[in-house]
């Protein structure tokens, strides 16, 4: 029992540790707290469970569909509501933008309800097998989301440590003037 609560968190730590990253990412690099990120979770988890459940693709392609889907709306998002804020002379920015991403967490929930209802739906099955660690059954599902989500949070990592960008990023989280004395292209990069 201890073994398959042990795992089992692992894995759902590690789902929840990407999406912690991208969180940690808006707030450090962009300097905007986003109350609807878990929303924007949310549409590509609803994107993904119909493209398979009614249109019938296979999980490989559902997912990343589902995430070019969120993608452009995320792109709409920061385009029409939040890049006009912190393009104005606004006297506090930062209030705007934890108001209007407040304003769209409620929409988007309450948008999610009255199109899909209030119920918990699950896709089927993306792998039709079990795998077995240590004597204890787990659905394959679970630790390919697991794998998967250490394996970009690794990259992410790497990416962040490794390149221009990544530095770039970093340096915009310790001082934005500082940045762009060092030649940090501040309006691209954030």
């Amino acid at each position: 029992m201890f073994i398959e609560l042990f795992i089992r968190g692992i894995a759902i730590g590690l789902v929840y540790s990407l999406m912690g990253v991208g969180l940690s990412l808006m707030q450090g690099v962009m300097k905007v707290i986003n109350f609807a990120h878990g929303e924007f979770f949310m549409i590509g988890g609803y994107c993904a469970y119909f493209a398979i459940a009614d249109f019938g693709l296979p999980f490989y392609i559902a997912i990343p569909l589902s995430m070019v889907i969120v993608f452009f709306i995320g792109a709409a998002v920061e385009i029409l509501l939040l890049s006009p804020i912190h393009s104005q002379k606004i006297e506090k920015p930062m209030d705007y933008t934890l108001i209007m991403t407040f304003g769209l967490l409620l929409a988007m929930r309450q948008i999610a309800v009255k199109l899909f209802g209030p119920f918990y739906r699950k896709p089927p099955d993306y792998l039709n097998f079990n795998t077995y660690i240590l004597g204890v059954k787990f659905p394959a599902d679970m630790i390919l989301a697991g794998l998967l989500s250490a394996a970009i949070v690794v990259a992410l990592v790497v990416y962040v440590h490794r390149t221009w960008r990544g530095r770039s990023w970093r340096a915009l989280t310790q001082c934005g003037q500082g940045a762009k004395i060092n030649g940090v292209n501040i309006a691209k990069e954030s």
